[in-house]
């Protein structure tokens, strides 16, 4: 389990308590555009009783995205802002791309600038980082039939949302909106 890595004093974190102490933060981000059509095939799943191994239907992910997608998108930023607001420790933050961390060309590095930031020895990430996916794939990497799209006005809105995260971290969080800048693009 990930949380069990840091070595943290932490406090139990809620609405107007005093921000997460933490020797090491790590904030792992990923693309609203592949974030929520991940959440939609778990709930697809999850509500058919079956096994999440295959993509939803695109139609099923159609009408789900045209009704949910605005909402999603909305609760994805308030729970990346909440974690990027509240640390109170934000020099000892160490920022990374979901998707780097996942890429056969980027993870290996991924890993291993996460690795040394956490502190521990020094290891041959590419080696780590393989063996890692490969127990991690078995039955998470669903087969594609389709890649999920968003209409122009969802798009828009992703586009919006985006812009304005970046806008409030650019100065006092650059990395952060080094990242956001990708998804932006």
């Amino acid at each position: 389990q990930t949380h069990k890595l840091l070595r943290a004093k932490r406090r139990v974190r809620r609405r107007g308590v005093a921000p997460l102490e933490a020797e090491r933060t790590v904030l792992i981000v990923r693309n609203p555009e592949g974030a929520i059509p991940s959440k939609f095939n778990f709930l697809y799943w999850k509500n058919s009783h079956q096994q999440h191994q295959t993509q939803a239907p695109e139609g099923a992910w159609e009408d789900w995205r045209d009704s949910h997608y605005a909402e999603e998108l909305k609760l994805w930023s308030e729970h990346f802002q909440y974690w990027a607001d509240n640390l109170a420790r934000p020099e000892q933050l160490f920022v990374v791309r979901f998707e780097s961390l996942v890429a056969n060309e980027t993870g290996p590095m991924a890993l291993s600038d996460l690795t040394s930031f956490l502190g521990f020895p020094s290891t041959d990430a590419s080696l780590t980082w393989k063996a890692v996916m490969q127990v991690l794939s078995k039955g998470i990497h669903r087969p594609k039939s389709y890649q999920p799209q968003l209409n122009p006005t969802l798009r828009a809105k992703t586009l919006e949302t985006l812009t304005e995260i970046i806008r409030k971290y650019s100065k006092s969080s650059p990395a952060i909106a080094d990242i956001l800048n990708t998804y932006a693009l």
